[in-house]
């Protein structure tokens, strides 16, 4: 193997901080399966964190300077894997390193386009840190270190609260709400999107009351106990059952939840249809109730094999919720809002109330054509039998 030649390869992309991910695959050790390799800043100096995936589902998490960085990547292709690919938004370079030793570089990467990854994570920031009481805050959450700088262990739930709170703070506008919000976040579990959330429109001025439900008694109390440290007012957090829950407010903002499992997601959209919440922010988890009940009639050629079925379970039954929230006066998307090297479940319902009326005709037209789609599939799922119960007050519309 030619260490020259690939230390000229490596240095160029670490010392140019040009790449985006560097995977290391096809390993030596059969405690391996793949070691990943990030920029990230601490203090606002660039740093790389290895991240070493063992067999048994466990990660490693390994610090690097720059200076240091070379001399371990070509350390670990000498002794721990064969293969290395270099990701970046100019192209790919590949390395291959094979038993007799020969060493095969393919470098597609354009030295006339670069970007610098360390600057567009520090940006990552602007949602979470740097506002009254962040530190508290991250560290209540276990996010940052007594000093406020980010964990490197805890960088995949910190980009996935920032990008939450980044899509939930692009459709909220000074005009439309007056800088007045009520949010509601149900499942909260830990609360880190409510809190983070809270905190970020608390430092853009505006008036937010915010509350929590989860079933989870010491969950509560825990989150109850990080905002009582950081001094954040007008949020509180409440144990109990959301298909009980009942808001304190005539009108509810934004209504939005992570990861609520299987049926609890309708549940959360259902009472968001119920107050008529103008956001509706919802990363659904465990899709169970449609793998249970799929008519594998419904295009056997994907329903024959499990994983694919899990998948189509997956898309149809959030196309089902999409298209009720629709019917319901809501535009809506469906977004993957981060990378799924942070979280595989990594796809959010967006909704907005739009100004348009609706009615009972259309609405009841509109859940016919999702009915016949459901009885293709199996029959009729969660959301769809709750939202019955809101048929009746459509009427008086």
């Amino acid at each position: 193997m030619s260490r020259n030649r690939l230390a000229e390869v490596l240095s160029a992309v670490v010392d140019g901080q040009i790449f985006n991910k560097i995977v290391f695959s096809k390993p030596v050790n059969s405690n391996y399966r793949k070691t990943e390799a990030r920029l990230f800043l601490n203090k606002q100096q660039p740093f790389i964190q290895l991240t070493h995936y063992l067999t048994d589902n466990k990660a490693i998490h390994e610090n690097l300077t720059l200076k240091n960085a070379v001399g371990r990547f070509i350390g670990l292709l000498s002794d721990d894997y064969h293969n290395c690919v270099i990701m970046t938004n100019s192209g790919n370079c590949d390395i291959k390193i094979f038993d007799s030793g020969k060493l095969v570089i393919t470098n597609k990467i354009s030295a006339a386009v670069s970007v610098q990854p360390a600057a567009h994570d520090a940006s990552k920031y602007d949602y979470i840190s740097g506002h009254p009481n962040s530190v508290s805050i991250l560290r209540g959450l276990n996010l940052a270190d007594e000093h406020g700088d980010l964990l490197p262990s805890r960088r995949h739930k910190f980009n996935q609260a920032n990008k939450f709170i980044e899509v939930l703070a692009g459709m909220v506008t000074a005009e439309n709400f007056k800088k007045r919000l009520n949010i509601v976040d149900l499942c909260c579990g830990k609360a880190y999107l409510s809190i983070l959330a809270h905190n970020f429109f608390l430092s853009q001025n505006y008036a937010v009351n915010t509350i929590g439900v989860d079933l989870k008694p010491d969950v509560v109390q825990t989150c109850k106990a990080i905002v009582a440290k950081a001094q954040l007012k007008q949020i509180d957090f409440v144990h109990g059952d959301i298909n009980t829950f009942n808001s304190p407010w005539s009108g509810v903002d934004v209504t939005m939840s992570l990861h609520a499992c299987n049926v609890a997601t309708d549940m959360v959209l259902f009472n968001a249809l119920r107050w008529k919440s103008k956001i509706i922010l919802c990363s659904p988890c465990c899709h169970h109730e449609l793998a249970h009940s799929f008519d594998s009639r419904y295009l056997p050629e994907i329903a024959q094999y499990p994983l694919l079925k899990q998948r189509l379970c997956e898309l149809a039954t959030d196309a089902v919720r999409a298209n009720i929230l629709k019917a319901f006066g809501y535009t809506v998307q469906i977004i993957e809002f981060v990378d799924k090297e942070d979280s595989h479940k990594n796809s959010l319902i967006k909704a907005v109330r739009n100004n348009q009326s609706v009615n009972l005709e259309s609405i009841s037209c509109e859940l016919k054509k999702t009915d016949e789609y459901c009885d293709l599939l199996g029959g009729k799922l969660t959301l769809r039998k709750l939202v019955e119960e809101l048929l009746p007050l459509m009427e008086n519309n």
